[in-house]
């Protein structure tokens, strides 16, 4: 009769990195899929900058192999530039805001019921 191993696995080193990391910074209670959540995104993170650097340093007339520091920074910076779209100037949500607020609210209807708000804004 085969006996189950009671003892829990190791930890990987990554994973706890990641739980290092979140306590840190103060996170306290997290489900543990946020670790795998978070690994899964570092390894794609890196395996893509990795790839990019490559072919700059390739582009470069390098190695592939051969990476350099300024290709690494290179790659990470366009990749956070086709990941994430910067919030827009604050000048402009000011503008918007201005404009969309210039515009009065329709009065409330003293009769009873629902309040449904106009067919045409």
């Amino acid at each position: 009769m085969a006996e189950h191993s009671t003892l829990a696995e190791p930890e990987p080193r990554d994973a706890a990195a990641v739980r290092h990391v979140l306590q840190s910074m103060g996170v306290e209670t997290y489900e543990p899929r946020v670790v795998h959540q978070l690994l899964e995104f570092v390894y794609r993170y890196t395996s893509e900058v990795v790839q990019d650097a490559a072919l700059y340093a390739e582009h470069a007339g390098r190695k592939s192999g051969d990476l350099t520091a300024h290709d690494a920074r290179l790659a990470a910076k366009l990749w956070s530039q086709r990941r994430f779209a910067p919030p827009p100037p604050r000048a402009h949500i000011d503008d918007v805001a201005s404009v969309k607020n210039a515009t009065p609210l329709p009065g409330v209807s003293p009769t009873p019921g629902v309040r449904l708000p106009p067919t045409h804004m």
